[in-house]
């Protein structure tokens, strides 16, 4: 039986089609390391691999944001640290101020040593990383938090408080910054102490120390009192304590005082006060206002006191009265420093143990999507070889075809 030269070249074509065809597989999961590279290939293999994949690329961007986080965090680490170190040093030279025995000179000394811590705060709390965005403008990342306050004392904040937060796995995003106004004008709730205050017409010497607490847990630890004092005309010196949060307010009755003992507030607090306090002078303790919280305002209002001129004794007690202020609104502001330190650390330790949990699930779905439609080392030699054998059998075909089309040439020919 004669068959046609037409049959005989669509097999040969076809032969060769299907052999290259297989070679071009074989060689594209060389390429790629996969067995599935086509949904064809293996449809259930595929449809897992596609979920597999997903999951890699979800904890590819995690660990992005992790370490934006990182970065971030570790940034206001640095700064803060660096706040507290200047803010030890405000404590320092206000404690050294607070001593009624200083010339002018000596004021204005100190003065100048604050003015120059403050200027190293004020840069602090304008910081910006590496792309020039400030880390305590909130979410106003372009603006700089900070301004002097053209009106007063203190400084403007220019920011907001929007937090900027980072997805740092599936169920957890984690804040990567600290508005300014919390930092730096503002307590942290429950772990201020009260401020006290000398009335700025007081005529005597006696001077007022740190608030300090007995019961931390007293309901009238958050209240307002004034101690006022009476001098008769023996020279005897009495007390009263006013709780001007009750209503009405409430008054003690008269104590005897004596300088340097203990006066009680309410249930839970007692105030020291030294000296001769005169006639009709009072003292105040009381929470915290706004404005005090503010620890640039606190230092500017530090450096008038320590210029303004002081040598009568009235004069001078009332710059150790104003410096016993500032170190207690000082003290708050350190407190709240300290307590953001301590808050993004424990961020900072949180987003190191998931990063180590990603890493060790990316690499999980690895070798899952591996297993699935990767090549081992046995799989990837069993490759090549039938590679090989693909490409000598098309090899093979093609001198076969080109022998068969020579012959049916010379059989038309002789025919």
């Amino acid at each position: 039986m004669r068959i046609a030269t037409s049959t005989i070249n669509a097999i040969g074509v076809a032969g060769m089609a299907n052999q290259t065809s297989q070679m071009v597989t074989l060689e594209e999961e060389i390429s790629t390391n996969r067995t599935v590279n086509l949904a064809g290939d293996n449809p259930v293999a595929a449809a897992e691999s596609v979920q597999v994949q997903t999951s890699i690329q979800n904890q590819t961007q995690y660990t992005a944001n992790q370490d934006s986080a990182t970065t971030a965090l570790g940034l206001e680490d640095s700064t803060l640290s660096s706040v507290s170190t200047v803010i030890q040093n405000i404590q320092s030279v206000l404690e050294q101020a607070n001593n009624g025995s200083l010339t002018d000179t000596d004021r204005a000394s100190y003065a100048t040593e604050l003015e120059s811590d403050r200027a190293q705060l004020l840069a602090l709390a304008n910081t910006t990383n590496s792309t020039g965005q400030y880390i305590f403008s909130g979410a106003q990342t372009s603006t700089a938090p900070f301004s002097n306050n053209p009106s007063g004392a203190g400084v403007v904040y220019n920011g907001d408080q929007g937090v900027i937060n980072a997805q740092i796995s599936s169920s957890r995003q984690i804040a990567t910054n600290d508005p300014g106004s919390n930092v730096f004008m503002s307590a942290t709730p429950g772990a201020t102490s009260p401020i006290p205050t000398a009335s700025s017409s007081n005529t005597g010497s006696g001077t007022i120390g740190v608030v300090s607490t007995t019961q931390s847990g007293a309901a009238s630890n958050a209240d307002s009192y004034t101690v006022t004092f009476a001098v008769d005309a023996s020279g005897n010196t009495t007390y009263t304590v006013t709780d001007n949060s009750a209503t009405p307010p409430t008054v003690s009755s008269a104590q005897n005082y004596t300088a340097g003992s203990s006066i009680q507030l309410g249930t839970g607090e007692t105030i020291t006060i030294n000296g001769a306090p005169a006639d009709g002078d009072s003292f105040n303790v009381a929470p915290p206002t706004a404005s005090q919280n503010n620890i640039f305002a606190t230092i500017d209002n530090a450096i008038a006191a320590l210029q303004t001129p002081s040598q009568s004794a009235s004069g001078q007690t009332n710059v150790t009265n104003q410096m016993a202020t500032a170190l207690s609104q000082v003290a708050n502001s350190y407190t709240t420093v300290l307590t953001t330190l301590a808050s993004v650390g424990s961020r900072e330790t949180e987003v190191n143990a998931t990063s180590t949990l990603t890493s060790t699930v990316s690499t999980t779905y690895s070798t899952q999507l591996s297993n699935l439609v990767g090549l081992t080392t046995d799989a990837m030699a069993g490759v090549y070889s039938q590679l090989s054998t693909i490409q000598t059998q098309l090899q093979a075909t093609e001198e076969a075809y080109s022998s068969t089309a020579k012959l049916s040439l010379f059989s038309d020919i002789n025919t």
